[in-house]
């Protein structure tokens, strides 16, 4: 029979008993029994042998990657013989993520072999037929290649050496349940893109739609406005080639006709060139120091015979000592033209508008200029409002009145101020008429020679406007 390793935990100290054959052929004659014992040092296995091999088999190239610690149970009760983290293995109850017996009965199969068990009572034996010195010998050679050691039992309560291991992210099964949420949210959030993305596309396909449809639109309107004026030339011009006009005042007023549709088709025109140049990402508009009152009476010069034509009354409404504003004169002359030629376009019955400059404040001294252009008319829905400043946008009820327009001209406008670094606003109610208010920040100049005064000043003196 072979006898294999053994160990004490108490000592510890590693036993091997070497049996000698009897030196006596005759029958019932004992072998002598020599005992190998080999005390083991528990601190080196506490410093070194258990650390080494826990790196060994637990650790990576940054180290361990878990907690490993070996209890120690017998008689004298339970004890952590080494552990790699501080505190680890003292605390049985903790979950950990496997667990095995060094020494001592299989994890699970059951606990320690009952007391008087002999140490010989190995479960390897020679297989049957071997017979004779020889045959013995060999068996007992190839079985000592083997590594086996069990516990030494000599007392009625056996010890274990109990080694446990924990992963430092935590649990085996915790960690499986962090990847597969990570996972999870990984596959919601692609979903969420895509969800994101197919809302975007129908978004776009919409504007496409809606753009398209807006342009059909204008296309329509302005192919009429080009044919009114076109038409009323070519009326006028055929009358007077077939001699139906006779006296000199009839041709002048021929004439008239024709000079008074050529500028419409003429502006009609330079509209639509103006709002396609106005698309593009350079800046065409120059700035400097433009004087408000002379920007309206531009505006009012260029417009008189449109507004006269309409009938309406205009009122002039200019704040004193306004300071200049930083724009490009031709460009807030043609802007605020467009908003005054759209009042009297949508002004109603009422028949009036007025335009006003005001100074706007802050911290106490001027920093832009409001000019407004208000109307009595017909104004504007709170759902179309928002829209006002689209190209080619044009309201059904405007659509249904028989108003003709191409809907750039609140858009160029608004390009032109923003372009000059200003604002245009609008504010409306349905049925009382409609306000566009253009912002200009000072010119520079005047801010600095502001700023002076204010420092020249005594204390205590109050801000005012400055002329």
């Amino acid at each position: 029979m072979m006898m294999p390793w053994a160990i004490d935990q108490s000592i510890p100290a590693i036993v091997y008993p070497m049996r000698r054959r009897a030196s006596s052929s005759r029958p019932g004659a004992t072998a002598d029994v020599t005992w190998l014992v080999i005390q083991l040092n528990a601190s080196v296995l506490r410093r070194e042998i258990f650390p080494e091999l826990a790196q060994k088999l637990f650790g990576g190239s940054s180290g361990m990657n878990y907690y490993v610690a070996v209890r120690a149970a017998g008689n004298g009760g339970e004890h952590v013989l080494y552990s790699s983290g501080a505190g680890f293995g003292e605390e049985k109850s903790l979950p950990v993520d496997a667990t095995l017996n060094l020494i001592g009965p299989l994890f699970g199969h059951g606990g320690p072999p009952e007391a008087g068990m002999e140490f010989f009572s190995s479960p390897m034996r020679p297989t049957a037929g071997d017979h004779g010195a020889q045959s013995d010998e060999q068996h007992m050679a190839a079985l000592e290649r083997l590594p086996r050691f069990e516990p030494f039992h000599y007392a009625d309560v056996q010890g274990v050496w109990q080694l446990t291991a924990k992963h430092k992210s935590g649990s085996v099964e915790a960690a499986v349940s962090a990847l597969r949420r990570h996972n999870l949210m990984a596959s919601f959030g692609v979903l969420g893109v895509l969800a994101i993305t197919m809302g975007l596309i129908l978004v776009a396909s919409q504007r496409a739609r809606r753009l398209a449809r807006l342009q059909m639109d204008f296309v329509a309107g302005i192919s009429h406005e080009l044919r009114t004026p076109l038409a009323v030339i070519s009326s006028a011009a055929e009358n007077i080639a077939h001699g139906v006009v006779e006296d000199k005042q009839q041709l002048v007023r021929y004439g008239n006709t024709i000079v008074k549709q050529s500028r419409q088709l003429t502006q009609l025109v330079e509209q639509v060139l103006l709002f396609a140049a106005s698309q593009q990402p350079q800046d065409r508009y120059g700035h400097g120091r433009v004087n408000i009152s002379e920007v309206i009476d531009a505006a009012l010069e260029g417009t008189n015979s449109t507004v006269a034509a309409a009938g309406f009354t205009v009122e002039r409404r200019v704040e004193g000592g306004l300071p200049a504003v930083d724009a490009d004169f031709t460009a807030l002359v043609r802007s605020l033209q467009n908003l005054i030629t759209n009042a009297v376009k949508y002004g109603g019955d009422n028949r009036w508008l007025r335009i006003s400059a005001t100074a706007v404040k802050a911290t106490g001294r001027i920093e832009e200029v409001e000019l407004t252009v208000e109307d009595k008319g017909i104004g504007i829905g709170k759902d179309d409002i928002k829209h006002i400043f689209e190209p080619f946008y044009r309201s059904p009820a405007v659509n249904e009145s028989g108003i003709h327009g191409t809907g750039l001209g609140l858009p160029l406008a608004r390009t032109i101020v923003e372009a000059m670094g200003g604002r245009l606003t609008a504010k409306s109610e349905l049925g009382k008429g409609s306000s566009f208010s253009i912002h200009l920040p000072v010119a520079q100049e005047r801010k600095l020679e502001e700023t002076q005064s204010a420092t020249d000043k005594p204390a205590g003196a109050e801000p005012g406007f400055l002329s």
